[in-house]
């Protein structure tokens, strides 16, 4: 399956904020195994990791 399209913004080193952004189809399965669960499309959601 390849990335349409991806971005990330993240301190270098340890930092307080991460943001991951990926679009694309049939990411429902993808998303739900990093976060554990299902989100919402188009809603940003604060997550510890």
């Amino acid at each position: 399956m390849p990335a349409r399209h991806t971005d990330d913004a993240h301190a270098p080193g340890r930092g307080g904020v991460g943001i991951v952004r990926v679009s694309g189809r049939h990411l429902g399965p993808l998303v739900q195994a990093l976060c554990g669960r299902t989100l919402k499309p188009r809603e940003a959601t604060y997550m510890p990791f």
